[in-house]
């Protein structure tokens, strides 16, 4: 069984009075799961695979569903104005599910993106590069433990000052691990150039894709994602 993780985004942040910037980066929503015989794996193209893309194509509306469910933000994207995207589940798990574990602050002193974000006094959803950077040199400066030389302060004040600093640094280091460069997608750029096997998806008509299905005859099968990880994206 080859199983891959289908991403959604809308095609635009807003449409009329909606919101939509939470669901313009892509969002994993599901999970898709083809048998098929050993040699057809062997000489499958990954994620690009013309059944992949069949598959997706088919399964679109339980898709969409999904992502509805899951993420009611999409709810407001009209099904032609849904994007898609798939790679194969170990390269989700490799390049993006690793990066989120751990993402709530806890003993390892690991903190989530939008707490990141607060502390750098960035607005809600920021990921360009060139943002976060200049908000983090603003704040080191102000911080950093050299302006404080010969600066009469209290002991508690020196470690405030210091806790604040390293707060600073930790928050620079979660955003900038898979950052927007301006151009691109934050989702997209988690793994960087290792990365290589997402795919975004040009959906062929249904018919046309139960075609290329009947003709390979592979059981295929789409389940949503977990919720609770779809939301981690949605509100990063």
């Amino acid at each position: 069984v080859s199983e891959f993780v289908v991403a959604a985004r809308s095609a635009r942040s807003s449409i009329g009075t909606a919101d939509l910037t939470a669901v313009a980066d892509w969002i994993p929503v599901a999970q898709l799961s083809l048998a098929r015989p050993i040699r057809d794996v062997e000489r499958s193209e990954g994620s690009a695979d013309k059944v992949v893309k069949a598959a997706i194509s088919y399964y679109c509306r339980e898709i969409s569903q999904a992502a509805s469910f899951s993420a009611p933000k999409f709810r407001a994207v009209p099904r032609q104005e849904t994007l898609y995207s798939v790679e194969s589940m170990d390269s989700f798990q490799k390049h993006v599910y690793d990066h989120f574990k751990g993402q709530k602050v806890d003993e390892d002193g690991s903190m989530t993106k939008a707490e990141a974000r607060k502390i750098l006094n960035l607005d809600d959803g920021a990921s360009e590069k060139a943002e976060i950077k200049q908000s983090y040199r603003k704040m080191t400066f102000k911080l950093h433990p050299d302006r404080f030389v010969g600066v009469d302060r209290t002991e508690e004040e020196a470690s405030a000052t210091n806790d604040e600093f390293a707060q600073v640094k930790l928050a620079f280091d979660t955003l900038s691990s898979g950052v927007s460069d301006g151009n691109g997608s934050w989702y997209r750029s988690l793994g960087g150039k290792d990365r290589v096997d997402f795919i975004n998806v040009d959906l062929v008509s249904i018919n046309d894709a139960k075609t290329i299905l009947d003709s390979v005859k592979h059981d295929t099968a789409v389940v949503g994602l977990d919720p609770e990880l779809v939301q981690l994206f949605v509100l990063r």
